[in-house]
């Protein structure tokens, strides 16, 4: 049985530049997220405001962007040219107005993707998310297992992106549901490209008594940085350096 629904692999972009050469890097990781216009409507019938959510740094001192999206009718894929900087040299996407908070949107017109046939899914705010009131309520809690997502090194298929997923569990939590920090702290190998994509609560069948099942998977957070642990030893007059990195998650409360 999966983990992860297909649907949220379908919502994560890869973010690159493209020089004058033509020649394209990948630089990070975006999603698609929809916010619901109006929840009293029948689900079915419910419209959303969509955006591409990233980090800040990912998008910042940039004049433009591509954003590669798969096609949903076939194994290709097409590079959209994104403007950042419109013509009278104002920033379009907006970024999180906390200054300590790497969280930054573009809006995008979901129909042309439609037009084109271009795969379109996305995080819907009222259904695929936790914000910190309902993870309190399920119980999550450090040990929880996680899914990263994200395209790092750079690794994206020049004709189509599949994403890659990293396992990992949540490693501190309890500071931010009891609003003593901004963030939380998560246990997993990242690397730069992956900066800007979600992260992912795995569901458990099982659970410890007086606790709660979770039963689906959740989007819980973004990716905002990572930071990187080294150690040094010399036993026979040589150096050995291991180095794991952690990831902290910005959530949507």
């Amino acid at each position: 049985m999966p983990l992860l629904p297909p649907i949220y692999i379908n919502t994560v972009v890869a973010i690159g530049m493209e020089n004058e050469k033509k020649e394209k890097s990948w630089i990070g990781t975006g999603f698609c997220f929809g916010k619901a216009v109006d929840t009293n409507v029948e689900l079915s019938k419910r419209q959303y405001f969509i955006w591409i959510i990233t980090n800040k740094h990912v998008l910042e001192g940039k004049k433009d962007v591509i954003i590669k999206v798969n096609s949903s009718d076939s194994i290709s894929s097409k590079d959209y040219p994104i403007k950042l900087i419109n013509e009278n040299g104002q920033q379009i996407w907006t970024g999180h107005r906390d200054k300590e908070i790497d969280v930054a949107v573009l809006f995008i017109n979901p129909k042309v993707l439609v037009n084109e046939k271009m795969t379109h899914n996305f995080f819907q705010s009222d259904i695929h998310i936790l914000q910190k009131k309902k993870l309190k309520e399920l119980m999550v809690s450090e040990g929880d297992r996680i899914f990263a997502l994200g395209f790092p090194m750079g690794l994206v298929d020049i004709k189509r992106h599949y994403v890659i997923c990293r396992g990992g569990c949540i490693a501190r939590i309890k500071s931010c549901l009891d609003n003593r920090s901004k963030d939380f702290l998560i246990d997993a190998f990242v690397f730069p490209g992956n900066s800007g994509g979600p992260v992912i609560l795995c569901p458990a069948s099982i659970s410890l008594e007086g606790t709660n099942v979770i039963k689906n998977s959740y989007l819980i957070g973004i990716k905002i940085i990572y930071t990187i642990y080294r150690y040094s030893y010399k036993p026979a007059n040589r150096c050995s350096k291991n180095s794991f990195s952690r990831e902290y998650w910005f959530f949507f409360s």
